[in-house]
């Protein structure tokens, strides 16, 4: 799984926590006002957030999906609603239902391959709608707020650094394959050496078929002659939906996908150069799903 997905999900699972922990622990600090406020942000955030995360690990079911993220939300908004009254128990899941209809929904429309981006979106929202929760809640019963969030400003500088130094650490294997995209002028001869060839080499003329299942490809090296046009074709005999995406020189994007066992394909005509695809799904990348086109 992706580190900054992990660690995000271990984020929101502390505010979550912590605001659970604060409104049954104060309750009796808490107006049924602020109660019933709270309870339906909560089922929203939870719902929007959990729904949006369903839908891009599940697209194309839209059906159970959406019966997860209501349920994911429902729950959300139930649990911090039972400090209070009945209304606020209502209010919360009513809220929760609506934002994990609404979050699945999102993560089905979206492109496979913003799926990623779509998540961060989400999850920098929650944690900052979550944390001024916490402002209003510990104003409310008069609490005095730790050190490490007294300060809103200072708090968005430590997050902003600590998902910084996270990022970096998340590119362990985009670095064994080296360079994405090769000048005709380098030594290619080299790079070509330097990959494992013990994984398998396709030798192709007009057209390659990749097997994308769940996670890998096979063959994840192939070597062709530049000058030639060829048909990439991407067979998905995984669970999951897949897809293969490489940058060109020129910059423009080759993108290609596939739900389970269905086949894709897409012409191409590359330069000398060596060209790394990889699976864009969230986590699918980091398991494994790398290849890489080597065209001499």
């Amino acid at each position: 799984m992706d580190v900054m997905f992990t660690v995000e999900i271990v984020i929101a699972a502390v505010i979550t926590i912590w605001i659970m922990r604060t409104v049954f622990t104060f309750r009796n600090k808490i107006s049924s006002s602020a109660g019933m406020m709270t309870a339906m942000s909560m089922g929203m955030l939870i719902g929007l957030l959990g729904g949006t995360i369903v839908g891009v690990i599940n697209p194309g079911g839209l059906f159970p999906s959406t019966i997860m993220g209501v349920l994911i939300g429902l729950v959300g908004g139930y649990i911090t609603g039972l400090p209070f009254t009945t209304m606020a128990v209502l209010d919360g899941g009513l809220s929760g239902m609506m934002g994990g209809m609404m979050g699945v929904m999102l993560g089905d429309m979206v492109a496979s391959n913003q799926g990623a981006l779509l998540l961060e979106y989400m999850f920098w929202m929650f944690i900052c709608f979550t944390l001024i929760l916490i402002y209003l809640l510990y104003d409310v019963t008069k609490l005095k707020l730790p050190v490490l969030v007294r300060n809103p400003l200072l708090l968005t500088i430590i997050l902003a650094l600590f998902f910084v130094v996270i990022e970096q650490f998340n590119i362990p294997k985009e670095v064994s394959h080296k360079e994405q995209i090769v000048s005709p002028h380098t030594k290619h001869e080299e790079e070509i050496d330097a990959l494992n060839v013990g994984e398998g080499i396709a030798l192709i003329d007009n057209k390659t078929k990749v097997i994308a299942t769940d996670f890998s490809y096979s063959p994840n090296i192939l070597q062709i002659e530049a000058g030639k046009p060829f048909t990439l074709i991407m067979n998905n005999e995984g669970d999951v939906e897949h897809d293969l995406e490489l940058t060109t020189p020129e910059g423009s994007v080759i993108h290609i996908h596939a739900l389970p066992g269905e086949e894709t394909q897409e012409q191409l005509n590359l330069p000398i150069g060596t060209y790394q695809f990889v699976c864009t799904l969230p986590g699918h990348k980091e398991a494994g799903m790398i290849g890489s086109i080597v065209v001499t």
